[in-house]
């Protein structure tokens, strides 16, 4: 069976849309379509998860979310100093 969206355009399987954004890295406990991201297939190893604000179907994987996001933002607030803003010149 295939679904489209309201612009008449085929939604691809999650397989597909896996590998075109992530290529052949295997999917996290946490892969989703999420909505925060307009859909973007995401899981726990992507930056985008600690903005992620969906909800899960058992207490373990709200725990499991819950430290992947906060091991992501320790892990961006580490690498935030040296990256700069766009267009901001370093001294």
């Amino acid at each position: 069976m295939r679904h489209y969206v309201a612009t008449g355009q085929e939604v691809p399987t999650w397989s597909a849309d896996w590998q075109r954004w992530h290529g052949d890295r295997p999917e996290g406990r946490l892969a989703h379509w999420c909505d925060d991201w307009d859909g973007l297939p995401i899981d726990e190893q992507c930056m985008e998860f600690m903005c992620c604000t969906c909800t899960w179907e058992s207490p373990e994987l709200t725990q499991l979310a819950s430290v992947a996001s906060q091991q992501m933002r320790e892990e961006y607030e580490r690498i935030a100093p040296e990256a700069t803003a766009v267009g901001e010149v370093k001294p």
